[in-house]
């Protein structure tokens, strides 16, 4: 799915269906200021913006920071489960590997870290880039790594040797991130010229009113998307009607970066004030919930 063109960087003219839809929510559009005065104090996860956050399981999520750090985090019980150091830079993206049983870290730093989940030091580290790491991916059995860098090259990684197993130079794009397909038969790859590679184009969908810098599908049947922007909401959309189904100002000051699905209810997004925020679908609105 091309989200560089499927979320545009500002709301465009749309059909007079889209913009009814759009105009029916508008009323339905909540401000994370009118509940945040209930949620209790919580201990920060991180000391610095929130760039990446990752779903391990129903109760348990990765996150990456501009504070070289990265947790592993029980939002149910509300504690930090796990933290590793180690990186000489921003932790730009998270991932775990359910089969394989390890959580993976790419760094500003240029390189990839693998951490068992149940130790503090690095398992393997891995060298192979030139410039920040951007993307990071599992195939479905785990077996193959796979890598993305704005130095333009995606390198596919031996997982259990840590052996580089093939690289591709993609010219000119600066890659912002990299996934498998469920089927493990293809790459989908986003980059700053705004296209997916090996994707079609099915739909557009506009109302964000800055950049979105994440997008999720939220069940198996692709019928909802979840995104996050710059401008400080996130909104799920009605894949088949292509318009808003509920949305949240999670925090119109501050730029949310990383947006997931926990479950079809519950989702988690980081935001660049260090703090991740956990937001619940309720019918045909999204509530915030709880904010570390």
């Amino acid at each position: 799915m091309n989200f560089g063109h499927l979320f545009g960087k500002k709301s465009k003219s749309k059909s007079s269906k889209n913009s009814n839809d759009n105009e029916k929510f508008e009323t339905n559009v909540k401000n994370s200021t009118q509940i945040q005065e209930k949620i209790p104090a919580r201990e920060a996860i991180h000391s610095d913006g929130v760039l990446n956050v990752y779903p391990v399981d129903t109760s348990t999520i990765l996150s990456g920071s501009q504070d070289r750090t990265l947790v592993l985090y029980d939002f149910i019980n509300h504690r930090i489960r796990r933290r590793w150091t180690g990186h000489e830079n921003d932790v730009v993206k998270v991932l775990y590997g359910h089969i394989v049983n390890l959580v993976v870290s790419a760094s500003r730093d240029r390189t990839i870290h693998f951490w068992n989940i149940n130790s503090d030091l690095p398992v393997q580290k891995l060298l192979g880039h030139e410039l920040v790491v951007t993307a990071i991916d599992f195939n479905p059995e785990n077996s193959v790594l796979i890598s993305g860098s704005r130095d333009n090259k995606i390198i596919f990684w031996d997982t259990k040797t840590g052996q580089i197993l093939k690289k591709i130079m993609i010219g000119r794009n600066l890659i912002t991130d990299a996934k498998w397909s469920h089927d493990g038969t293809f790459i989908a790859q986003t980059g700053e010229d705004k296209e997916t590679k090996q994707r079609k184009l099915l739909s557009e969908f506009y109302g964000h009113r800055a950049t979105v810098n994440s997008g999720h599908f939220v069940d198996p049947t692709a019928s909802m998307i979840i995104s996050c922007s710059n401008d400080g909401r996130a909104i799920l959309w009605n894949v088949q009607q292509t318009s808003i189904f509920a949305e949240l100002d999670v925090d119109n000051a501050t730029p949310l970066t990383s947006i997931i699905a926990v479950n079809t209810q519950n989702f988690a997004t980081g935001g660049l004030n260090g703090k991740v925020s956990f937001v619940q679908r309720l019918n045909r609105q999204l509530q915030l919930t709880d904010q570390i």
